[in-house]
């Protein structure tokens, strides 16, 4: 059973799409936060009440690396074909992490460049 609270009228016509649109959202919804729970970004963890709003903050913050993540894999063809080749954001990460400490790098292409040379990732 999938019960939906709205606002619009519903008719013998709207509903069958209406309960489409809102079981495609309640999708949506999940996948997200399945990401933020278990994809590398520890959204489950309660940061307490903290000064002046932390668990806001921390959430906002969150949010805030998944998009740029978002946009750098838009974006970047490189990171890309890095995850196609590492299979998953957290050993991207781990990798990341790794070749950030030991390799100086004035951008982050380098940093991309490095990590396909250490899987022996073919990039073009």
């Amino acid at each position: 059973m999938f019960p939906f609270v709205t606002n619009v009228g519903l008719t013998k016509d709207n509903v069958g799409r209406l309960l489409a649109i809102g079981r495609a959202r309640r999708k949506i919804e999940n996948g997200i936060f399945n990401t933020l729970k278990n994809k590398g970004y520890h959204f489950e963890h309660n940061y307490g009440p903290g000064e002046k709003n932390l668990c806001t903050v921390m959430a906002y913050l969150i949010m805030m690396a998944v998009w740029v993540d978002q946009l750098q894999q838009a974006a970047n063809q490189t990171l890309r074909t890095l995850l196609g080749g590492l299979k998953t954001k957290a050993k991207l990460w781990d990798s990341l992490r790794t070749v950030f400490r030991r390799v100086p790098a004035p951008n982050m292409q380098k940093l991309h460049l490095e990590i396909a040379d250490m899987y022996c990732i073919r990039l073009i």
